[in-house]
């Protein structure tokens, strides 16, 4: 079960991909080089905190970590197919988030 701190890591997660600009190919020329890393490293603490993955909200956030590290090298390689299974897995965590 994810902690009140945990559950600020989570969310301050949440928020940060707001931070994220892209297009149907991947992210744009526009993403702050800062931002990007702080939310790769972000991810690896939601990997951490999810490894359990003992509620729907769990497995739903570690998928949307793991999209969004996905999502993050499109920076550099388009990957086309990865915005929307993004997008899908930011709408699911964000239906299920308290």
């Amino acid at each position: 079960m994810i902690s009140t701190d945990e559950r600020h890591k989570c969310d301050v997660f949440i928020r940060s991909l707001s931070l994220l600009d892209y297009d149907r190919s991947g992210l744009t020329a526009t993403n702050l080089l800062s931002d990007m890393e702080a939310i790769a490293q972000t991810c690896l603490e939601i990997r951490a905190i999810t490894a359990e993955g003992a509620t729907p909200f769990e497995l739903a956030l570690r998928r949307l970590a793991l999209l969004t590290e996905r999502v993050l090298t499109t920076y550099i390689i388009p990957d086309p197919p990865a915005i929307p299974e993004w997008l899908a897995a930011r709408a699911e965590v964000s239906k299920l988030h308290d």
